[in-house]
């Protein structure tokens, strides 16, 4: 988010930080519990960054996937860059009761 904000690409900061959230963010969905450590928010703003910047990831679906078991914990801003996110990927497709949910949360 501190990236886009000032229009820095780094692309291996982006990659770094999905990297961190790959394993938590797999087993909570497989397992369909909470990310030990990971907010909702910190999972939009980094889907956000990585669709911003143009960065693909395969951890983009899953992280959907997760946010919608989950979004009842998703707040404004977070929905905002979410749909951001999922408009700019192409996640709108196969995600589309997500992008109602995030809809609803922001007014």
């Amino acid at each position: 988010s501190a990236f886009r904000r000032a229009a820095l690409c780094f692309p291996g900061a982006v990659r770094s930080g999905l990297q961190a959230c790959s394993v938590p963010l797999h087993r909570a969905w497989l397992l369909r519990q909470r990310a030990d450590g990971l907010q909702t928010a910190d999972v939009a703003a980094l889907l956000e960054c990585a669709a911003y910047f143009g960065i693909e990831t395969d951890l983009s679906q899953v992280a959907f996937d997760y946010l919608d078991d989950r979004v009842d914990e998703v707040n404004e801003r977070a929905s905002i860059q979410l749909v951001y996110a999922m408009c700019v990927t192409g996640a709108v497709a196969s995600h589309s009761r997500l992008l109602l949910y995030l809809f609803r949360k922001i007014g």
